[in-house]
């Protein structure tokens, strides 16, 4: 008795379209996060924004690197007129302070992981430094541009230790001279910032911590 495959497809064939509708998904998938990425605003604030004199300052979250520890956006007080004005002449005039974690990240092998914390011991044992944290201070656009980001110019950026012998983690003194520094910011905006932070570092770490700079 003859067999009619007229509409029978072989299973090589299926496999192929199966695999090609589903590539097809996963390009538009990603086609659609991309675009969807690119529009989204990305800092979200994490908490009410403090003001002062000069402005105010906002804790956000959202920046694109495991390594953040903590994140703030200045923006200077201004009128409406005033702010539509400084959008044509200087669309970067807000400032955001950024902290970073130098050492390695949690998902980090082991070893690199022992290495750091050995590296870390033989300098403190030494009485020499050793970077845990980078502070960065950037001029940024208050609107977002075309692509959905803000527009940068770096005005500073320095890597520091944040060890004070007998008190635990670093980041927790890091954390508290950025969160000063912001501070400072609310009530001035004309700042050496590299005086001011080193400064504020002084006062954090106390008398007995020398200063200490990147090579």
């Amino acid at each position: 008795m003859p067999v009619y495959r007229e509409n029978h497809v072989d299973m090589s064939t299926f496999d192929r379209i199966l695999g090609d509708i589903l590539d097809f998904v996963r390009r538009f998938l990603w086609w659609k996060t991309k675009t969807e990425t690119i529009k989204r605003k990305p800092f979200r604030s994490i908490q009410k924004p403090l003001l002062g004199r000069e402005g105010t300052a906002t804790l956000v979250l959202g920046r694109d690197t495991p390594r953040a520890v903590r994140t703030w956006i200045f923006s200077p007080l201004r009128g409406q007129q005033a702010a539509i004005d400084a959008l044509h002449t200087d669309p970067c005039n807000d400032i955001h302070v950024y902290l970073d974690f130098l050492g390695p990240l949690a998902n980090a092998p082991e070893t690199k992981q022992t290495n750091w914390t050995l590296s870390q011991r033989k300098k403190r044992e030494k009485g020499e430094a050793f970077l845990t944290h980078r502070i960065q201070v950037l001029k940024a656009s208050h609107m977002l541009n075309a692509h959905g980001f803000y527009d940068y110019k770096l005005l500073f950026w320095q890597d520091y230790d944040f060890y004070r012998p007998g008190t635990g983690d670093p980041e927790r003194w890091a954390i508290t001279t950025v969160d000063r520094l912001m501070h400072r910011l609310l009530s001035s905006k004309d700042i050496d910032w590299e005086s001011v932070i080193q400064d504020i570092r002084e006062e954090v770490l106390g008398k007995y911590q020398q200063r200490h700079r990147a090579a």
